[in-house]
């Protein structure tokens, strides 16, 4: 019964062992850093557009595929520009409302570009003015009816940007910002045509420069992952011999002092050979014996559950307006 008692607690020392390496080798994390990732997300590896002014040429722009036509034969039938003034000639017209159809359909978001001659018929100032078209119109695509919605009024020569959406996260206040600075000196000469070809250009290079770092990023990461998937292996794999290497000298060195302390009473027991020396002269004596439990120790697992809980999406209409 000793024996087997001795053999259950070196099996469960071992087991210990076992068990403790790879739960150990689980807390071992890495860096970002080690393999080239900022914390944010952002790609270090990331080649940013090496100039804003060295921008192609809007004909070179796109390289579809047939995600792209079913997108595109979806909303062909929608109206991009409206031009109740007739600032564009007919030709001028057909390329901007291409430019805008095309840009929509591959970036899943619709652009909008209205002429009127005065906002007030549709409210008191020019971005109400802008959102009631939105909704008359039923301007944006896909659930969040994401939209970046150009007005002029020709009246007073006032414009509004309003970004909406999907738009909201595209166009932020500091990229509007730059839309209005790539139009605005050709509209101040008069120059409808190029100021608008030069609006499409800068909407282009955000929404690209977007689809660009999205990409790398999801590339990246796709690559941290597999290196720390390998690393991890490996330092599961030495943990998992060293814990265990441990926990082997650790029974041994147990096995070994429990072997000498049996040993050693062993010796101080003195075997009778008959049974009438276990009994006394005066006859036998019984004597009751109890087992008093002083201590009791009992063992209880927490299981803590946790939540996340997160919002999506940039609904609402953001503004930028200004004169020409």
């Amino acid at each position: 019964m000793k024996n087997r008692k001795l053999i259950f607690t070196v099996l469960a020392v071992l087991s210990f062992g076992l068990i403790a390496g790879p739960v150990f080798a689980q807390n071992d994390f890495y860096d970002l850093d080690e393999l080239g990732y900022d914390y944010d997300g952002d790609y270090d590896d990331y080649d940013e557009y090496d100039d804003y002014g060295d921008y192609d040429e809007y004909d070179d722009y796109g390289d579809y595929d047939d995600a792209y036509y079913e997108r595109l034969d979806k909303i062909s039938d929608m109206t991009f520009l409206v031009d109740e003034v007739g600032l564009l000639s007919d030709e001028q017209h057909q390329e901007i409302a291409s430019y805008l159809l095309s840009l929509s359909a591959d970036y899943e978001i619709g652009l909008y570009i209205t002429i009127i001659n005065d906002y007030e018929k549709y409210a008191s100032n020019i971005e109400l003015a802008n959102e009631k078209i939105f909704e008359q119109k039923n301007f944006g695509l896909g659930d969040q009816r994401s939209s970046l919605s150009f007005l002029m009024s020709m009246d007073d020569r006032s414009f509004d940007l309003d970004a909406h959406g999907y738009g909201n996260v595209a166009f932020s206040d500091s990229r509007r910002n730059k839309l209005i600075e790539a139009f605005t000196p050709d509209f101040k000469n008069n120059d409808w045509y190029n100021g608008f070809i030069s609006y499409l250009e800068t909407v282009y290079y955000y929404l690209d420069e977007d689809r660009q770092q999205n990409a790398n990023y999801e590339t990246g990461l796709s690559q941290y992952k597999a290196v720390q998937a390998a690393r991890a292996m490996e330092v599961n794999r030495n943990h998992f011999l060293l814990a265990g290497g441990i926990a082997l000298l650790v029974a041994l060195i147990f096995a070994l002092i429990r072997l000498a302390s049996e040993k050693k009473r062993m010796r101080n027991v003195a075997f009778a050979t008959e049974a009438d020396s276990y009994i006394a002269e005066s006859g036998v004596e019984m004597h009751e014996q109890k087992d008093i439990y002083k201590y009791s120790t009992t063992f209880t697992r927490t299981i803590e559950t946790s939540s996340r809980s997160g919002g999506g999406g940039g609904g609402g209409h953001s503004h930028s307006s200004g004169h020409f």
